[in-house]
């Protein structure tokens, strides 16, 4: 019996052994394996994947950047047509410069798009108050050096007054999109950096 006893001893201490080599083996393989797949440092991809992350949730994407330039272009020739030869000039020479500067771009965000749709909004008021200072739409009654009444076309002062507060209005929208803009970007350095 004792020879049993001690056959199954033996047994035991060898499925032992081979279960503790066993897992070795598996540790080794997975230690292996994850310092060819991390390149040894876990930290850093880690590091990395929350790098990775970040930049997707803040810039668009290509798909995404294609489609906004592409609409920004479509409400520019929106802007374009039926205006006069000499606006359509100024839109286009507009539209080339912003879609060079958001092409040039390394990486887009929406905050750009929406910046350039609010310049080109900017000049269409800018249009829209110089169309109105150059109409003559008013006749008023006026009096020259010799006592004659004449009758003369001038601009409507109230339109005028409209637009300008309308371009003033616009400006000051386009100053929020930029002051947002700078308060994001140092929130998001002053994250990176904690």
């Amino acid at each position: 019996m004792e020879s049993i006893s001690s056959l199954n001893s033996s047994v035991e201490a060898a499925v032992e052994n081979l279960l503790d080599k066993y897992k070795n083996t598996i540790q080794q393989i997975i230690r292996s394996t994850k310092d060819q797949v991390l390149g040894g440092d876990w930290k850093r991809a880690l590091d990395e994947w929350d790098r990775a992350k970040w930049l997707d949730d803040r810039y668009l994407d290509i798909e995404t950047r294609a489609t906004g330039v592409l609409d920004f272009i479509d409400d520019v020739n929106k802007a374009i047509e039926g205006a006069p030869l000499k606006q359509q000039q100024d839109l286009l020479k507009f539209m080339n410069a912003e879609v060079d500067r958001l092409n040039n771009m390394t990486r887009l965000r929406q905050i750009d798009l929406d910046i350039s749709n609010k310049k080109l909004e900017v000049l269409q008021k800018q249009m829209a108050l110089e169309d109105a200072q150059e109409s003559k739409t008013r006749l008023r009654l006026r009096r020259d050096s010799q006592g004659n009444y004449t009758y003369q076309y001038v601009a409507d002062e109230d339109q005028i007054n409209t637009r300008e507060q309308e371009l003033r209005d616009t400006l000051e929208e386009l100053r929020q999109l930029a002051k947002v803009d700078v308060s994001d970007t140092i929130d998001a350095v002053e994250d990176k950096l904690t």
